[in-house]
């Protein structure tokens, strides 16, 4: 109970100075805030209005047809070669799709931790600047989320070879291999959450100093001892919030289809906050392991310039 409490204090003063970075220059964090929601917006209406219904019409329309056509006549392998194309082109269309996404989720988070550091530091970046200054500050990040992507992936098929026959092990019954499954489920997503610490603070490292890839993990994995436990309660508090607004996208409403559009919309616009939200508390999560460490973080207007500056314990005769 005794450090219980001092933790908590500690992800409190995350979440304070996080808040206090949109007070101190709230123009520029109002910008990625609308490039964000305008970016998942833009996302949504183009699912629902455009691959929703196509992925629709595409099974209703071959399954009547081929219901009705008579196998090994040429319409028949005509509909089943215009299917095979169709699906190929969708599946063509969902990769760059799936690219334009990463790129621009990569691109959201350069330029919020960068934009972060700076004010964190009391420095002043024009909107242009910061956007010039993303773009060319892609490259390091981009190594970086390779590694945590390989990683994860891992992790997952470490997941799927242990969780899956543990709860076929563990239940007896239908009903018990469920609860089993489902409680396998959520430790798997907490250990998950905990082994993002690093992932997330390494992809802050890779924006902030000359390091990226293993090299920034490795960094964010050094700094982050001590204060992991605090970025495992924040990272926890950011996936519950996220998860619950994922899961508000599938109630099922009464209300007309423009107004569940609208509702939806906003969810959708308030996970991106969420992740934005999420991005700024690393980078404070960041400064507040160096400061541990004994490490200043000295910024400069368009570039950042790193010093480990020791911090010399107090003493008798530093004590006037």
């Amino acid at each position: 109970m005794g450090n219980f409490v001092p933790l908590v204090f500690d992800v409190l003063a995350v979440l304070a100075d996080t808040y206090k970075i949109y007070l101190k220059n709230g123009r520029l964090m109002a910008f990625i805030a609308v490039l964000i929601i305008s970016f998942h917006t833009m996302l949504y209406l183009l699912n629902v209005f455009s691959f929703t219904p196509f992925i629709k019409n595409l099974i209703m329309k071959q399954t009547y047809q081929l219901g009705i056509t008579r196998p090994g006549t040429p319409p028949f392998t005509n509909l089943l070669t215009g299917m095979e194309n169709d699906v190929k082109i969708f599946v063509a269309v969902e990769w760059i799709f799936l690219l334009i996404t990463a790129m621009a989720s990569l691109f959201f988070a350069v330029s919020t931790t960068y934009a972060s550091a700076l004010i964190h530091g009391g420095k002043m970046i024009s909107i242009k600047d910061l956007v010039s200054t993303t773009i060319r500050s892609l490259k390091k990040p981009l190594v970086t989320i390779f590694y945590i992507t390989l990683f994860a992936f891992g992790y997952l098929f470490l997941c799927l070879i242990t969780v899956l026959p543990l709860a076929l092990i563990l239940g007896g019954g239908q009903v018990t291999s469920s609860v089993s499954g489902i409680v396998l489920t959520i430790l798997a997503t907490v250990f998950y959450t905990y082994l993002s610490v690093v992932w997330d603070l390494g992809l802050v490292v890779s924006v902030l100093e000359d390091k990226f890839g293993i090299e920034a993990l490795g960094k964010a994995a050094q700094i982050v001892k001590g204060m992991k436990l605090q970025g495992f309660i924040l990272n926890l508090l950011l996936t519950i919030l996220s998860l619950i607004l994922s899961k508000c996208l599938s109630i099922n409403s009464k209300q007309s289809e423009a107004i569940r559009i609208v509702i939806a919309v906003l969810i959708v616009s308030s996970i991106g906050m969420v992740r934005m939200f999420g991005y700024i508390a690393f980078t404070v999560l960041y400064y507040r392991c160096k400061k541990t460490h004994g490490e200043e973080v000295e910024l400069e207007a368009a570039d950042m310039e790193y010093t480990k500056i020791p911090i010399a314990p107090l003493t008798n005769e530093n004590v006037p």
